[in-house]
């Protein structure tokens, strides 16, 4: 395997990869809407994470 086919291999999988952590990164915020729209309150929700969580996937965009 040439080096070009290897560093192909390892772009695509680091891709995949990236996308996948992403998706799954996306699917924490499922819960907490969850519980906050029965209940009309997001007092339970944790401000910090929400903010670390969307600038993190924001950033991933961008990099994208």
């Amino acid at each position: 395997m040439t080096d070009h086919v290897r560093l192909s291999l390892s772009l695509s999988l680091s891709t995949y990869l990236g996308n996948i952590a992403a998706f799954l990164a996306s699917l924490s915020y499922i819960p907490q809407v969850r519980k906050a729209w029965p209940r009309n309150s997001t007092d339970d929700l944790s401000l910090g994470m929400l903010t670390a969580l969307t600038l993190g996937l924001g950033l991933w965009a961008c990099t994208a």
